[in-house]
C-alpha cells in the first residue's frame, strides 16, 4: 500500500516580495530586451553596435554581461531619481561620466588596434557566390612575440599577426601557442572591461540627463 502525501503548501509571498520580484524582472529582463539593439543582440538596418567589433566568441558572454550592467545602471538611476539633487551635483556627476566615456573610448581605440587582428575570410553561398568578410581575433599583439612563447608555434618571431593566423588557422589552441595564453587572456579581459565602461558611461549619461530634466520640471 502506497502512502499518499499531500504536497507542502507554498505560502503566498508578501506584497513587498512580489513587487521585488517584478522589479528584478523589469530591470534585469525587460530593460535588457529594450537595450538589445544597442547591445548588438538585435540587428538594426544601418546601425552597427560597438560589440560587433569584438570576436564572436567574446560576444557570446559579453552581451549578456553588458545587459546585466545596463540593468544595474537603470536601478541606480531609478534610486537617484527619488532623491533631491542640486544642479551642481548632477553637473559634477555628468562631467565625471563624460570623462569616463571619453577616456574609455580613447583606450578602446588604442587597445583594439594593438591586441586585435583582422583576418580576411571567405564563405561560399548557395548561388556559388563567394562573400568576403573580416574576422576579428584577439592575439594580444600585432606581431608574433620574440622569442616565441612555445617552440611548437609554426610562425616566425616578429611575423605579422595577420600572416601568422593564416598559417596556423584560427584554432584558439594554436593562437595561445604562438602569442601566449596569458597575453591573449589579459587582452580579452581588458577589452571586456573597456567595453563595459564605455557603454555603461553612455547609459549613465542618458540617465543623468533625464534626472536633470526632471529636476527642472519640478522647479517649474
Amino acid at each position: 500500500m502506497s502512502l499518499v502525501v499531500d504536497p507542502p503548501k507554498v505560502a503566498t509571498p508578501s506584497p513587498f516580495a512580489s513587487s521585488f520580484a517584478r522589479r528584478i524582472l523589469g530591470f534585469g529582463v525587460w530593460f535588457a530586451i529594450g537595450m538589445a539593439p544597442f547591445l548588438g543582440k538585435i540587428q538594426v538596418p544601418g546601425f552597427t553596435a560597438v560589440v560587433a567589433m569584438y570576436p564572436v566568441t567574446m560576444q557570446r558572454w559579453l552581451i549578456p554581461l553588458s545587459g546585466l550592467v545596463m540593468g544595474m545602471i537603470a536601478v541606480t538611476i531609478e534610486f537617484a531619481s527619488e532623491r533631491h539633487h542640486l544642479q551642481r551635483t548632477l553637473t559634477r556627476w555628468f562631467m565625471g561620466t563624460l570623462a569616463a566615456f571619453v577616456v574609455s573610448l580613447i583606450v578602446l581605440i588604442y587597445l583594439y588596434k594593438g591586441v586585435v587582428t583582422g583576418v580576411e575570410q571567405s564563405v561560399r553561398l548557395e548561388n556559388d557566390h563567394i562573400e568576403q568578410f573580416t574576422q576579428s581575433v584577439v592575439t594580444g599583439s600585432t606581431r608574433v612575440p620574440s622569442p616565441l612563447p612555445d617552440p611548437e608555434c609554426g610562425c616566425r618571431p616578429n611575423q605579422a599577426a595577420s600572416k601568422c593566423l593564416v598559417d596556423i588557422s584560427l584554432d584558439p589552441a594554436n593562437i595561445d601557442v604562438c602569442f601566449g595564453s596569458k597575453a591573449v587572456s589579459t587582452a580579452t579581459v581588458d577589452l571586456a572591461l573597456v567595453y563595459l565602461v564605455l557603454t555603461g558611461s553612455f547609459a549613465a549619461a542618458v540617465g543623468l540627463l533625464m534626472l536633470e530634466q526632471r529636476r527642472r520640471r519640478a522647479r517649474q
